[in-house]
């Protein structure tokens, strides 16, 4: 009876089918660190992180994460103003520095009325419930200041004498009227 030749280890299949398998999982694994790196907001984690993360001279986040953050901020600016549309509005600029705490982002966002040109700052210290900027970020905020606030008492006062010149001119039509 011939005697059985082993084979060298690097020759059985089920070795390269492992080997294989590992490539695969590995090569899944890096790819969805990778897209959980390029949805989450930079420096989450980060407790005692203060650095510019979004300027006119820095920029440290990816096409995403940017465009997150302009949401976010109209959010903000939505929370505190919700009859203001902000559809009407252009956004200008956007800076964002990651201060003390986890998730804790001071954000100074730009708006700009198109028909006047007339430009609203808005600047708060927003802290994210978590670093997933996927769907609805959620979020507190504490510290807000906004030219959104005169604007809107403005137009608030503006509606007030229309509706009393509104009143006024009915009554007066109302006068020629009966007469």
């Amino acid at each position: 009876m011939p005697e059985k030749v082993k084979k060298p280890f690097y020759k059985k299949i089920w070795v390269w089918v492992l080997i294989i398998l590992i490539l695969i999982m590995a090569s899944l694994a890096i790819f969805k660190l990778k897209d959980t790196a390029d949805h989450s907001a930079p420096y989450y984690s980060k407790k005692n992180l203060n650095k510019e993360i979004l300027s006119t001279d820095n920029d440290k986040m990816n096409d995403y994460q940017e465009d997150q953050f302009y949401s976010i901020a109209r959010g903000l600016v939505h929370s505190e103003f919700p009859s203001l549309d902000m559809k009407q509005f252009d956004d200008d600029s956007l800076y964002v520095k990651k201060v003390k705490g986890t998730g804790t982002y001071f954000v100074d966002y730009v708006a700009e009325l198109p028909s006047t040109k007339r430009k609203f700052e808005t600047s708060a210290t927003l802290t994210l419930k978590n670093a997933d900027l996927r769907g609805t970020s959620k979020f507190t905020y504490k510290g807000l200041k906004s030219d959104f606030t005169s604007f809107i008492e403005n137009m608030n006062n503006l509606n007030e004498s229309l509706n009393n010149l509104d009143d006024s001119l009915d009554n007066l039509s109302s006068t020629f009227s009966n007469h």
